[in-house]
This record gives C-alpha cells, structure tokens and sequence, in this order.
C-alpha cells in the first residue's frame, strides 16, 4: 500500500509517475511540488545508458530510442532548409546596394574626391563607395555582414521619397552607453529631433528625466574615419536641420550612427568639427553667403547713387550750355536792329 501513496504528501493515492525519475505522485500541485524540492525537469533523459535486458523486457525504451533518432533526423531537416533559405539573402545585396543599376551617381567636381583618401586609409581599396544624397559618402561593407544586410537606404517608389536606416545610440550623463538601436524608413526631409522616437529613450534610459522632450537632445554622429582610442570621433549636427542636410559632406558606413544625449551633457575632448574632419574646400556656410549678398547689394547702391550724381550733373551742364547759346542767339539780332 505504501508503494501506491504519493511520494510528496504521503495521503493521498498516486496516480502519476515521473518519466525522469520515476516518482509517483497524486495531483498537478505534488508535481510542482516535487519538481521544485528535487530540481527534476520532468522530461526523460533520452541519452541515459539502459541495459540490453531491460531493452529486451520493455518494448516502451525501443520505441523511445525510435522516437528520439526520428525527432534528431526533422530538425536537422529543418535547419537544413533554414539555412538554404537563408543562404539565398545572405549574399543577396538590398535593391539599394551598390550593385543596382543606379540612374546617377553623384561625384565632386574635382576629379577625385579628397575624402576617398581618408577612408582608404581605414577601409580596403577594395570597398565600394558611393556618393549618395546631398554629397554623404556611404562605405559599403561586404555582403552578409550585418550592417550590409540591415541597411535599407535607398529611393521609396511608394512614398515617392528617399529613405534612411539611423542607428541610435543613447549616451548618459556620464558619456556611458544606454541603449542602441536602428530605426527604419526615416524620411529625409524630417528634422532630426522629429526623427528620433523619444518613447524609446523614456523607456530604456532612467537616467534621463522622464518628461524628456526631442528639444532638449543634442545630436553627434559617429565619424566612421577614425579608429584610434582617446580621439574625437563625435561630430555635432544640428537638431533643426533635416536629416539629408545634417549629413551633407558626410562619410558612413552603410548608414549613419547618431549619437543622442542631454543637451547640458558635456562630452569634453569627444567631439570635432566636420570641417576638421574632412577638410572640404570651397564650401560656404549660410552667414557668408547672406553676408557677401548684402555687400555686393551696398556697392550696386553705391555705384547706382554715383551714377545718377554724374548724370543729374551732366544733364545740369547741358542744360546751361544751352541756355548760353540761346541767350547768345537773341543778342545777335537785337545788335543787327
């Protein structure tokens, strides 16, 4: 009677057994119980050696055994079409690669753009490089890697627009890394503080305050040219700019990796001009442009204002030269008289 009690209330009669241990029990809850006190799984240990007498006596370890080499054999045949389903798109570059028939490709007016020989420096010769939107310089990496394959930058026939893939990384005050993650089909025209969804970084960043807003994040992005430890690798870029204007002149790697932080966060010896960085010529910032408009507007006034002094003072001349000659011409006659 004692052997058909449950093992782990002693009251009541048993009417289940472990298939891993063979432990007899009564109900749901001496199950839990059971697992619980022994740390037993519950599931039978299929590689467990049984002896050819038991084999022989038991037809249950022969159609286990069965079972076992029948469940190994489907999943390797699942696996298999996996990875030859996979296989297929690991090599396949997206419709917006380098390997697409592109309709422009966009190059510098100088025969060779300076900034190839700083990625050079850091990438392979053997690297495709294109100049996409805006002039941003986009270093492709082989195909299969994982930046290359999440990479979905390119022209949006439905949207009728060009799209962006942004990785985010969130930096605390302490200039530690947060949280990083990748947004998809961002719009180009979008401003940067209106592309970044800050749900996310209300969720996964505590530190910052939790009535965060896009106004009072500051944007860097990550300058892919420079590998070297205690260098400034962090170029700022204006929150109000659209995202095709912020990365102007810029270099990334497949897509842009923009850093997003408190605007009263100090990054100290981190950060550095693009002008610095990439060392472009024969680019004008708004200010000089509007300026130099304003004095060549000056000078035309001035020169406009000088012309019209010089011809009221020719016209005045004339005028006075006629009148002499005609007072001239009357005096004639009256001496004749």
């Amino acid at each position: 009677m004692e052997e058909k009690l449950c093992f782990v209330c002693h009251a009541n009669e048993s009417k289940y057994r472990c298939p891993a241990c063979g432990v007899r029990t009564c109900s749901n809850i001496c199950v839990n119980r059971h697992k619980k006190q022994t740390e037993c799984t519950g599931v039978v240990d299929q590689t467990k050696f049984i002896s050819k007498k038991k084999l022989l006596k038991d037809q249950t370890y022969s159609n286990r055994d069965y079972n076992f080499l029948l469940n190994i054999g489907r999943k390797l045949e699942v696996k298999r079409e996996e990875i030859q389903g996979e296989a297929k798109n690991v090599f396949k570059r997206s419709y917006n690669g380098p390997d697409s028939k592109s309709k422009r490709i966009r190059t510098n007016s100088n025969d060779e753009d300076k900034r190839l020989a700083k990625v050079y420096k850091v990438y392979p010769r053997e690297s495709r490089v294109l100049t996409k939107r805006n002039n941003t310089l986009t270093v492709y990496q082989p195909p299969g890697m994982t930046r290359a394959n999440r990479n979905k930058t390119g022209y949006d026939k439905k949207s009728a627009s060009f799209i962006w893939t942004v990785e985010w990384v969130i930096i605390g005050r302490e200039g530690q890394e947060l949280h990083r993650f990748v947004s998809y089909r961002i719009k180009e025209h979008l401003r940067l503080r209106e592309a970044l969804p800050v749900n996310i970084i209300r969720n996964n960043a505590p530190q910052f305050p939790p009535e965060v807003d896009s106004n009072d994040i500051s944007f860097y992005l990550v300058n892919i040219i420079e590998r070297r430890k205690n260098h400034p690798n962090l170029i700022p870029l204006d929150p109000d700019m659209s995202l095709s204007s912020a990365l102007q002149d810029k270099i990334v790697l497949e897509y842009p990796t923009i850093h997003a932080t408190l605007k009263d966060c100090d990054l100290g010896d981190q950060v550095i001009k693009s002008a610095d960085v990439y060392e472009l010529e024969g680019t004008t910032s708004a200010d000089d442009t509007s300026s130099d408009g304003d004095s060549s507007s000056d000078n035309d006034s001035d020169s406009s204002d000088d012309s019209s002094t010089s011809s009221s003072d020719s016209q005045t001349s004339d005028s006075s030269d006629n009148d002499s000659e005609s007072s001239g011409d009357e005096k004639e006659p009256s001496e004749d008289n």
